[in-house]
């Protein structure tokens, strides 16, 4: 789980990838992820890509503008199978922190 970010259009996603061989050994189940990108300080919409198959190893969410929040504060989520949060990429700051993660979640 990690928080991608293009410098030239300002905009911030989330990237899931699964693990080596993991979609191999488990093709046709029915694993899911959903990532998503947000802030706990935006007062705008968070974006999901929701219930991806392992049979697609990169999946990622839809890019908000990181001035959308306030202040600039994003974190990448990811659940698997509605297992929520299963897992958190770092509450990155940009004006130059981590503020907190990255973590496992509890499922």
């Amino acid at each position: 789980m990690e928080q991608v970010y293009n410098t030239c259009n300002g905009y911030v996603w989330a990237h899931w990838q699964w693990a080596g061989d993991f979609p191999s050994r488990h093709p046709g189940t029915n694993v899911k992820v959903s990532v998503g990108i947000f802030s706990p300080d935006s007062s705008g919409p968070n974006q999901w890509t929701n219930d991806v198959p392992t049979s697609v190893k990169d999946v990622n969410s839809p890019g908000v503008p990181i001035h959308s929040a306030n202040p600039d504060d994003w974190e990448a989520v990811a659940t698997v199978n509605n297992c929520a949060p299963f897992a958190y990429g770092t509450l990155h700051w940009y004006g130059g922190a981590d503020w907190r993660g990255p973590e496992v979640g509890y499922c």
